[in-house]
C-alpha cells in the first residue's frame, strides 16, 4: 500500500490489476530471524510446490468431475496471487531504490556543459599546433 506522496502518485499510475494485488495482505516471514528467511524460500518453499503439485494430482484423480476443477483452479489461482504478490512488492522496491538513486539532470544544462568542454578541447588542440614548429 501507498506511503508517501511519491508511493501515492506511481499507485495511481498502476494497472488496476496491480491496485487489485497489492490491496491484498503482504505474506510476511517476519517472525522469522533473517537467516532463517533465506532457508524458507530455499527448501520449504521448493517442498511445498512439489506437494502442491501431487495434491493438484490427487484431487484431479480422486475427486468427482465438477469439484476437481474447481478445486484445483481455485488452488492455482490462490499459489499464483501469492507468488505474485511477492514478486510485485520485490519489483516496485527495487524500482523504488532505483529512483532514489538517480538523481534529476536538466539536460539542457548537461548539453551546454559538454558544448563548453569540447569547445576548450578544440582550442587548446589549436593552441598546441600553432605553437608545435613541427608540425605546419
Amino acid at each position: 500500500m501507498p506511503n508517501s506522496a511519491d508511493d501515492d502518485y506511481s499507485f495511481k499510475e498502476m494497472p488496476l490489476a496491480y491496485k487489485l494485488v497489492l490491496k491484498l495482505p503482504k505474506p510476511s516471514l517476519s517472525c522469522f530471524p533473517e537467516r532463517l528467511q533465506g532457508i524458507f524460500w530455499a527448501i520449504f518453499a521448493p517442498i511445498f510446490i512439489v506437494c502442491y503439485v501431487y495434491l493438484n494430482l490427487m484431487i484431479v484423480l480422486f475427486s468427482p468431475f465438477p469439484v476437481n476443477l474447481f478445486l484445483v483452479g481455485s488452488l492455482t489461482v490462490l499459489v499464483f496471487l501469492f507468488v505474485f504478490r511477492i514478486h510485485l512488492d520485490r519489483v516496485l522496491n527495487s524500482q523504488k531504490v532505483m529512483l532514489k538513486r538517480t538523481s534529476h539532470r536538466d539536460i539542457k544544462e548537461r548539453v551546454a556543459d559538454y558544448v563548453s568542454y569540447f569547445n576548450k578541447r578544440k582550442s587548446e588542440s589549436r593552441i598546441r599546433s600553432d605553437s608545435d614548429p613541427e608540425n605546419p
